[in-house]
């Protein structure tokens, strides 16, 4: 499932015009967008984050853009830190907790469109599905180890909360899906994110610091790089680097305090998870306490999407094998899109949450 739905091919999305956007943090790095508008009003905004070392051009984000356009949402397709179309343009790394910069999407398009009967969302894969879930239980565990109030979220983090949040494939417990993309079958899929991640680091060690604080993060990238290579896993790469540079002790303490299924009692917006019992990652719903699961099964505003096969963000059945040949929406994106609809405004004096 894993493999099909990353090499199966894609219908051509040339035909989809977009614009470039960038948005500054408050730190002075620069997250690169591309936005799509539907051709009347929209009747909602889509905020679209990719997966490790994945772009706003990874093949799932353009699908998703289209299903989202045609059922009147703008979109935007976010570029994390350093990657894509902003390589070069941010010292700070991007990583499973960047709640913080879904935030300041948000804000984004809230200060595009104004008009408060729109409603304004975010989709998250993989890495970016975890940070959609803290973001939906308003932590931001980089910055503060308690929920975030609205105050701080529109003043610190210059920042907005959703409408609602859709997680594909979500890592709950970081530690776990760390080993697994580090040891065993599932390594083979972790080391083809390497290259990237080095890349990233390259990037970074290469930085012209303009502060003491930009410049402590490119000698933390120089020492990381010089450690590492393409034949370490990513809980090393994580151990060398990611941890320290998030602001954490250690990759432990980076696993510990920003893994989302912790924190899913505290969710206070509407919330999808979307998972499946094979992603090799995550085993679906596996890692989860059964307390935790328990509450949030019952808890009124997420959605366990849970099924039994479909791999780490593949979702492959028999149309899907054929969609790119027939123009047609895989399974994924049907699904995608059956929750955007429900989430769309029933009327211009409501929104449909």
């Amino acid at each position: 499932q894993t493999l099909l739905g990353h090499f199966l091919p894609t219908r051509d999305r040339s035909a989809v015009k977009r614009e470039r956007v960038d948005l500054t943090t408050p730190d002075g790095d620069v997250l690169v967008g591309f936005l799509s508008k539907p051709s009347e009003r929209p009747v909602g905004v889509l905020h679209v984050f990719h997966g490790l070392a994945g772009s706003s051009e990874s093949s799932y984000m353009p699908r998703a853009a289209a299903v989202a356009l045609s059922l009147g949402y703008a979109v935007v397709l976010w570029n994390h830190r350093g990657c894509g179309r902003g390589r070069g343009l941010a010292v700070e790394t991007y990583h499973s907790a960047r709640s913080d910069d879904l935030a300041r999407a948000v804000k984004f398009g809230r200060d595009l469109w104004t008009d408060e009967k729109i409603v304004h969302g975010v989709l998250g894969y993989s890495l970016s599905a975890n940070a959609a879930c803290l973001l939906a239980a308003r932590m931001a565990p980089a910055l503060d180890s308690n929920p975030l109030t609205l105050n701080k979220i529109e003043k610190s983090l210059r920042g907005a909360l959703p409408d609602f949040a859709i997680a594909v494939n979500p890592p709950l417990d970081l530690r776990r899906a760390s080993v697994r993309l580090s040891r065993g079958p599932s390594r083979i899929y972790g080391q083809s994110f390497m290259p990237a991640l080095l890349q990233n680091l390259e990037d970074r060690a290469n930085w012209l610091s303009k502060n003491p604080q930009q410049e402590s993060f490119r000698k933390l990238a120089v020492e990381a790089r010089r450690q590492l290579n393409l034949w370490v896993d990513v809980g090393t790469f994580d151990a060398a680097y990611t941890g320290p540079a998030a602001g954490f002790i250690d990759h432990l303490d980076y696993y510990e305090r920003t893994s989302a299924g912790r924190y899913l009692q505290q969710t206070t917006l509407p919330l999808v998870i979307l998972t499946a019992d094979d992603d090799p990652i995550s085993f679906g719903l596996e890692d989860l306490d059964p307390a935790i699961r328990s509450v949030a099964e019952e808890h009124p505003l997420i959605i366990l999407d849970h099924q039994a096969a479909g791999g780490h963000m593949g979702y492959v059945d028999r149309s899907t094998l054929f969609s790119a040949w027939k123009n047609q929406a895989r399974w994924l994106e049907v699904r995608i899109g059956l929750y955007l609809n429900a989430f769309r405004p029933q009327t211009y004096s409501q929104k449909g949450l």
